[in-house]
């Protein structure tokens, strides 16, 4: 899994492989709601309108999934669940850090009969980790009224479940968040700055007694996005535009175990439809809507206490791309009680973004009257990605649990924008729409770029080794280490320098120990190094004015983290100082990304 930060207001995590700026590989649920923007085909984690106090674990699939969620589930899946209404302790937290970082939040939680709720909120805010455009440029104007400002967020949520006769819930909530913060474009677009932010999520749902659930959940997102910087006399990015993006979702599941002829069958299967909208003035006709449809079926079939088979398949129907079968099976063995041998195999796929398929945004360019068109492609095919994965797992120790993995995926389809490409007399004179003199950007445009599918194919291999020691009361010791290669498919030819792209770590070693001493205080170390990536990524050839693929190297990098805190009186108030990145190097983690710097918080805590 990795982890990557361009700045403090953009975190984002891909798994097994091809993350980048803004990763649109890894599908992140929220209690099994999506919340992937699929205008950019990301999440944008700092703007979730939930307090990590809210927050009871987090699940992650590694590998394909798209035959149990999906569309996008390319790569895997983050699923973030929350406490349960009535369950979660009150709570005030308060917090301050250097680099501008300030943290106020709190949250209640009660029960009343056959009602429950939650309801929290929140404040926070960082600065940038460096200063993108100094007080002393002259070539460059900041964007933001406040350059230091990385992120800041004011957000609210709340749920509700209530219990009815005949063992029927109705569960019902939403939130908001508004803010400001910067983030890493795609493309040649370095970071950009985001203002006027503002996103809400509702959701409600009714589960049965007799298996069946049906549910409906919508997000809206807006926003306000500008380069970080202008030159002066330049094309800016916006000239006060706003995105918007409406999605709904619909779906029904149904579910249920039962035997035939001594051989235990649990099943789920369900049917959904996903709405989606946009209002953009830089896509194609200033809107665009589409309409998806999905079935799926999954079946676990268990032969034994020691062999159980799992098989599921999933049917999406995209308007641009048509109908996508996405099968997954798996073989799970049980030697002994704590001992699980997995074999699993399947196919999954992600869908183009409307940036992808609709965008029509003029670059920025230092001359005036000249841009470079970046332009979408409905005709792209979904990226796809084969995958076969052995597993091995040992828990039959108290003290002490294994994990085993390796995997071989098979990539193709890659959704990339290629190379420039000149405009001609004839398509200026009139054979081409695109290169005429444009009244919204004031200028001509002279080369354009245009999202593909990448001809070649790519394979990719790794593997996993995860250990965990409980040698005592309160004391937990891990350690794992991650191998990666993606490289291009024997018998098969890339177009662009992504043959070439090593943007995950081959090597990856995570380490860390945690402490919690019966007299309160808990104590967490935790380090990570990462070997060294190379990038592929789209600049300029001074020397021709082109835009070409250009392979940037990173360093390896080490990240240390550390924790300690003081629960006092029975865990009801807790002080801490967390330390990150206290290695300091001011590495980057991208080419673009801004130097981490370290950062320390110290938090107080009161539960009731």
């Amino acid at each position: 899994v990795s982890i990557l930060h361009t700045d403090p207001g953009n975190p984002q995590i891909n798994i097994r492989g091809l993350n980048q700026r803004l990763s649109n590989r890894t599908v992140v649920l929220i209690d099994g709601r999506s919340a992937y923007l699929d205008f950019l085909g990301t999440t944008l984690w700092n703007f979730l309108p939930y307090n990590a106090e809210d927050i009871e674990r987090i699940e992650v699939i590694r590998g394909p999934a798209s035959a149990l969620y999906g569309a996008d589930a390319f790569s895997g899946i983050i699923n973030v669940i929350t406490r349960n209404p009535g369950d979660a302790p009150n709570y005030v937290s308060a917090g301050i850090g250097n680099q501008g970082q300030y943290r106020l939040v709190a949250g209640a939680s009660a029960r009343v009969e056959r009602f429950r709720f939650r309801v929290s909120g929140g404040y926070t805010r960082a600065d940038q980790y460096a200063l993108e455009v100094g007080p002393s440029r002259v070539d460059l104007h900041p964007s933001s009224a406040d350059p230091n400002l990385g992120a800041q967020r004011l957000q609210a949520n709340g749920e509700a479940i209530v219990r009815l006769d005949g063992g029927t819930s109705i569960r019902f909530g939403g939130g908001i968040s508004e803010g400001q913060f910067a983030f890493q474009g795609l493309s040649r677009l370095r970071q950009l700055w985001g203002s006027e932010g503002f996103l809400s999520q509702a959701h409600i749902a009714l589960e049965t007694d007799v298996g069946l659930t049906a549910r409906a959940y919508w997000n809206r997102f807006s926003i306000l996005t500008q380069n970080q910087a202008t030159a002066p006399g330049g094309i800016a990015l916006a000239q006060e535009h706003r995105v918007q993006q409406d999605v709904l979702d619909t779906e029904v599941v149904y579910r249920n175990s039962f035997n035939v002829e001594g051989i235990g069958n649990a099943i789920i299967g369900g049917i959904g439809y996903r709405f989606k909208a946009i209002e953009w003035p830089w896509i194609e006709d200033g809107a665009q809507t589409q309409h998806h449809g999905s079935l799926f079926l999954q079946d676990t079939l268990s032969f034994s206490d020691v062999v159980q088979i799992v098989l599921s398949v999933r049917g999406d129907l995209h308007p641009l791309v048509g109908p996508q079968v996405s099968p997954r099976g798996s073989l799970v063995v049980h030697p002994t009680e704590g001992q699980t041998i997995r074999l699993a195999g399947g196919a999954a796929f992600r869908s183009p973004t409307f940036v992808e398929s609709y965008i029509q945004v003029p670059n920025q360019t230092p001359l005036r009257g000249v841009t470079a068109l970046g332009l979408g492609n409905t005709s792209l095919s979904p990226e796809r990605i084969i995958s076969v994965e052995l597993g091995y797992m040992n828990a039959m120790s108290e003290f002490f649990s294994l994990e085993l993995n390796g995997y071989f995926n098979v990539v193709y389809d890659f959704i990339t924008l290629s190379q420039s490409q000149n405009y001609r007399l004839w398509d200026v004179n009139g054979g081409n729409p695109n290169a005429q003199y444009s009244e919204r950007d004031q200028a001509f445009a002279v080369q354009q770029l245009r999202f593909n599918n990448e001809v070649g194919s790519f394979r990719q291999i790794g593997g996993e080794l995860a250990a965990r020691a409980y040698p005592i009361d309160g004391l937990d010791l891990y350690a794992n280490y991650a191998i990666h290669e993606t490289a291009p498919l024997s018998g098969t030819v890339a177009s662009s320098a992504f043959a070439w792209d090593a943007r995950t770590s081959a090597h990856m070693v995570n380490a860390g120990v945690q402490y919690r001493a019966p007299f309160g205080l808990n104590v967490s170390v935790d380090f990570s190094w990462q070997s060294a990536q190379t990038w592929s990524e789209q600049d300029v050839d001074p020397s021709s004015n082109q835009v070409v693929f250009t392979l940037v190297t990173i360093p390896d990098y080490v990240t240390l983290n550390a924790r300690v805190g003081w629960s006092l009186f029975d865990d009801h108030l807790e002080l801490s100082v967390v330390g990150t990145n206290l290695v300091a190097d001011g590495h980057r983690e991208h080419p673009y990304g801004q130097p981490v710097d370290r950062r320390l918080f110290g938090n107080l805590a009161v539960r009731f």
